[in-house]
């Protein structure tokens, strides 16, 4: 995690001491919370689910940075499957009124995932990466490619500030993700 924010710090530096020569604005800044749904295995539905964006404008097309986590309930007690993600984002904003705003967003990332062993039971036979796995071992490690699509729907409290609706879609190669979240945007 600490590798991810470092990186993530090293680009928004080289971006914001570029921005002062080509025009590139530091557009906005969001955090989400919901739920989140795997299209396999058993942490189903309703489980929680993070996201942070950053993001920048430059004539009018959207660059987002997103980090998006989802893991189980019982994140307190040492749970300890989850799904994470980072993602780089290219998007366009719509205005559908004076203070309603669409944002798409779509782009390419990594996705890791953790499982159990147990876990290999409901995904009839497909997932051998966890079969194959030594029955004393409880947290199984993967990674994949993503392919994220990015829903926001904005209301405007102020010139700055917005909530809405946040929906987002993973494809990648172990469990597409589809997650649903209130968003909260600052605006700079």
């Amino acid at each position: 995690m600490q590798k991810i924010l470092f990186f993530l710090f090293t680009v928004f530096y080289i971006i914001n001491l570029s921005s002062q020569n080509n025009k590139i604005k530091f557009e906005s800044v969001s955090i989400a919370f919901g739920g989140y749904q795997p299209s396999k295995g058993p942490n189903g539905n309703a489980n929680f689910y993070f996201s942070t964006d950053a993001t920048f404008n430059w004539k009018r097309n959207l660059f987002s940075a997103s980090l998006n986590r989802g893991f189980d309930w019982d994140i307190l007690i040492k749970g300890s499957r989850y799904n994470i993600e980072l993602d780089f984002l290219y998007g366009r904003e719509f205005k559908i009124y004076k203070w309603i705003f669409l944002q798409t967003h779509l782009g390419i990332g990594y996705f890791n995932g953790s499982y159990y062993k147990r876990d290999y039971e409901t995904w009839e036979n497909r997932w051998g990466f966890i079969k194959n796995q030594n029955n004393t071992k409880n947290n199984i490690r993967v990674g994949s490619i993503a392919f994220p699509l990015k829903l926001k729907l904005l209301f405007y409290t102020s010139q700055s500030f917005s909530l809405g609706g946040n929906l987002n879609y993973s494809f990648n190669n172990i469990s597409n993700v589809s997650s649903y979240s209130i968003i909260f945007l600052k605006k700079f």
